[in-house]
């Protein structure tokens, strides 16, 4: 009869379970095994599918719309830049994840970005060289032309006479073993008034350049008034009467280069070259000034500088103070020229008029018409345009991009983040932050995010010259084929551990191994939850019936919730994939889906104890998911793909709820920490547990801290009515009453305090006393008769913390005792247990040989008169 009723449970829809033995097997359709056809692994091929598959269906394309309609906090504006990417992606894109391009290929990159799961508003998207954001940049420098804050002048640059274009500091590429041809001059001095002793004599002052051929450009000579300098002569020299002037530390150098000794007639002080003036080394007719500044060293040369404010930044910013002229004469091949200085000047007020010929004409009309077309009518004139030369200047780059808040944010909006490289601390943000503060009086930010560089795995610069780049799109669809995809998630996944807060960041196949393992235990350990919540179905009461472990596992829930939301206000990204390994790997991998496996292969498919567990594993996978959602788009639509318990078709329209502080419970944290040592001190003693009877002896202090109050959840049945210490008008069959006075659910908080009127399905409920609770397992002990601990009000049960730890422990049975002399935390007493392993759960439960444990019988018979079971 037993047979044949198994026979026909097997052919029901339940998940069945195999087993080594026949004896076992008679069994394997009453275990609920995890049951899902999300994929354990993608890899190559498959992971480029999924990707697209996942794009298309999740409608990634018409996401950012969607969010806009449906945004219920406070907008959050992230402006990325500066848009000036050209040809083809490359990693720099992928760290920075959105650049706004401006050129031809735009459309191509559009798609690779939006591919990598980039959300934006895509179909409206700025350019710098759009017409409408140049007739902004136009309009905001007349606005600062009018203020004054502009002016036309020189400054010197970085430029290339190859490609003839200005270069950036971080274009630039030094040859280490480059030396540049140098120049001791001797420059003749007119005038030393504050050196009387020089009066009337032939002096020098010598000079050291790097730069000969900025010579004609001389406009001083830099002292510092902090060195000493030395009087000198030549007394071998031809005229050796002649007066020298060099730093003192650099004499005996000097002397060692030039093959002869200087002979020292004094040492004077630097201040005392103030007001010092020299003859031009070509322009001899040409009286120039002797100047302090602190650029001026004693560490090589002479300690005296030759200063061109044309060539040198630091000899610009000498001249910038001291009113010197800029004199240019190197043209953009690199060769000198016959003069240089201003060859026009536009009238500013014909900006409206430019722009309607931006309108017309597009942004090249500056380059396509003549002079006479580029001023407006009331102007022009024909005498006037004898003067006029259409200047071929450019607008600065920074001001082009730093301009860029004045078209994306608009009006008075500020962004609550710029997002660029490191290098844009003296570029973009820099550039922003002045035209903002000039125009508005106020930054364009809130604040500021800097991401690193990709390197090679030797930190070297990627270059095609030393073939060392790295493609984005190899690393995602494979360069040799799909077979060797990452795929995006990977990609993205990189980005976050290893280029969101380091000046540099390694690519290297190691390191992106690395990031498919990481991304992968993601996917592993998420995927037995979804495996265990086929059957779920989201209930309200579930949580009002949680376990000891279920509760510790939501405790922790909300402090991952709590610290990785504190990473992202930090902008702390890199952090996040940290914790999101070390939470999924020990709390819940290695400590709670152990401990809940047997209930929830071996319980009643209904139990409560079942239905716990899986509402605890529903709120692992949706605050998780919260955490890794951004960083791996499409690993969180796959598997919100196979969850059954949802609420919408895609997961990034769909509501997710968070964690709530009543899950924090810090009391439990203590009491379990301790639970957790014990059962570290039990594996460190025995290689296998299963069979083990542990016996725990605890202090006083620590049998008191497993007392601790609402370590389960309370469940409350229909009443009709019923008052504490009365008889039942209602019937509660098959149920006990506890009057030890467990804290009620922290959704019950109006049954904490006395008298107290709740109402509940299908009656109500009188409560005169603090805490009431109703339990399913157990009638009423003033003592708990298994432990002679007395069962005080508002305490978990001894005898149920034992059930409990046997699961959390991983062990056959445990006992609780109490020693009150006892100066430890607590004692082990380790044996193994007389009982023998269940034919259904494999637990060492059983009384005799070939039987079902306790528990197993009663879920084998009450699926045996479950006719709807057998029927199917």
């Amino acid at each position: 009869m037993i047979l044949k009723f198994f026979q026909q449970l097997n052919k029901t829809n339940k998940v069945y379970y195999c087993t080594k033995t026949a004896k076992n097997k008679l069994y394997s359709s009453t275990v609920l095994l995890p049951r899902t056809k999300f994929p354990l692994r993608l890899e190559g091929g498959r992971v480029v599918e999924r990707d697209q598959y996942i794009y298309e269906v999740a409608e990634f394309e018409n996401l950012y719309a969607w969010q806009r309609s449906h945004l219920y906090e406070p907008e959050f504006v992230l402006h990325d830049g500066p848009p000036y990417a050209n040809g083809q992606l490359h990693m720099g894109h992928v760290i920075n994840k959105l650049e706004i391009l401006p050129n031809k290929r735009f459309p191509e990159q559009k798609k690779v970005f939006q591919s990598w799961g980039v959300i934006g508003d895509w179909k409206n998207y700025y350019t710098t060289y759009s017409s409408e954001y140049v007739k902004t940049q136009f309009r905001q420098f007349l606005k600062m032309y009018k203020k004054k804050l502009i002016l036309r002048d020189y400054k010197p640059i970085h430029w290339s006479p190859s490609t003839k274009t200005a270069l950036a500091e971080a274009e630039l590429e030094y040859n280490e073993n480059h030396k540049s041809p140098s120049a001791y001059i001797r420059l003749h001095v007119k005038n030393v008034p504050k050196i009387g002793s020089l009066k009337g004599k032939r002096v020098y002052a010598v000079v050291w350049t790097t730069t000969p051929w900025t010579l004609p450009s001389n406009q001083a000579v830099c002292y510092n008034e902090t060195l000493y300098y030395c009087l000198a002569t030549r007394p071998d020299s031809p005229e050796p009467q002649d007066i020298y002037i060099v730093a003192s530390k650099l004499v005996n150098n000097l002397n060692t280069i030039f093959n002869y000794g200087f002979q020292k007639l004094k040492t004077v002080s630097g201040n005392l070259l103030e007001g010092a003036t020299y003859a031009h080394p070509i322009y001899r007719e040409k009286i120039l000034p002797f100047l302090n500044s602190s650029h001026a060293t004693a560490t090589k040369g002479t300690g005296l500088v030759h200063t061109a404010p044309a060539h040198g930044h630091e000899d610009f910013l000498v001249g910038l103070s001291n009113k010197l002229q800029i004199v240019d004469i190197v043209n953009e091949e690199g060769r000198y020229k016959k003069e240089a200085g201003e060859n026009w000047k536009e009238n500013l007020n014909s900006v409206n008029h430019n722009c309607n010929l931006l309108d017309q004409h597009g942004t090249d009309f500056w380059w396509k018409l003549k002079e006479k077309d580029l001023l407006p009518e009331n102007e022009y004139s024909t005498s006037k345009m004898a003067n006029i030369v259409k200047g071929e200047d450019i607008m600065d780059i920074w001001f082009d991009s730093g301009i860029s808040w004045a078209k994306v944010l608009e009006g008075e909006k500020v962004a609550d983040l710029y997002l660029e490289g490191v290098d844009q601390f003296n570029g973009w943000f820099h550039a922003s932050l002045l035209t903002s503060v000039a125009l508005r009086d106020k930054a364009p930010y809130k604040s500021v995010y800097v991401h690193g560089f990709a390197v090679d795995e030797k930190g070297e610069k990627m270059s095609k010259s030393l073939g060392n780049v790295i493609d984005p799109v190899d690393i995602v669809r494979g360069k040799e084929g799909a077979k060797h995809a990452y795929g995006i998630d990977v990609l993205r996944w990189w980005v976050i551990c290893h280029a969101s807060q380091i000046s540099l960041a390694n690519v290297s196949s190691n390191i992106l191994q690395s990031s498919v393992d990481e991304v992968q235990k993601v996917r592993s350990v998420l995927r037995f939850a979804i495996s265990c919540l086929t059957d779920y179905e989201k209930s309200e009461t579930d949580q009002l019936n949680l376990l000891l472990i279920d509760k510790y596992m939501l405790h922790l829930l909300y402090q991952f919730n709590q610290h990785v939301t504190g990473l992202i206000k930090e902008c702390q990204f890199h952090k996040i994939s940290a914790a999101v390994l070390q939470f999924l790997t020990n709390p819940i991998s290695a400590v709670y889906y152990t401990a809940i496996k047997d209930r929830l292969y071996c319980d009643h498919y209904d139990s409560s104890t079942r239905r716990s567990a899986q509402y605890t594993l529903l709120q692992i996978f949706e605050t998780v998911t919260q955490a890794i959602a951004p960083i791996v788009p499409h690993l969180a639509e796959e598997m919100y793909l196979y969850l059954t318990p949802k609420d919408k078709k895609t997961y990034f329209t769909s509501a997710h709820p968070k964690p709530t502080a009543d899950w924090q419970n810090l009391k439990l944290e203590q009491a379990m920490d301790m639970i957790l040592n014990i059962r570290k001190d039990i594996n460190k003693e025995l290689d296998a547990t299963l069979d083990a009877d542990i016996t725990i002896i605890f202090s006083k202090r620590n049998i008191d801290l497993l007392k601790v109050r609402d370590f389960i959840s309370i469940t409350f049945f229909r009443v009709a009515r019923f008052v504490l210490g009365q008889p039942l008008e209602g019937r509660l069959p098959k149920q006990h009453l506890y009057q030890e006075g467990f804290l009620s659910h922290p959704t019950r908080r109006d049954l904490r305090t006395s008298p107290q009127r709740g109402k509940f399905p299908g009656g109500e409920l009188v409560v005169k006393f603090q805490f009431v609770a109703f339990n399913q397992q157990s009638a009423v002990r003033p003592k708990d008769t298994s432990t002679g601990v007395e069962a005080e009000k508002g305490l978990l049960l001894i005898r149920d913390l034992q059930t409990q730890l046997t699961d959390i422990l991983q062990v056959a049975n445990v006992v609780i005792k109490e020693d009150e002399n006892l100066t430890d935390e607590y004692r082990l007493a380790i044996a193994r247990s007389k009982k023998v392993s269940c034919l259904r759960c494999r637990r060492v439960k059983s009384e005799k040989q070939d039987e079902l444990c306790k528990r197993c019988c009663d879920v084998v018979n009450a699926l045996k008169i479950n006719k709807s079971a057998i029927a199917s």
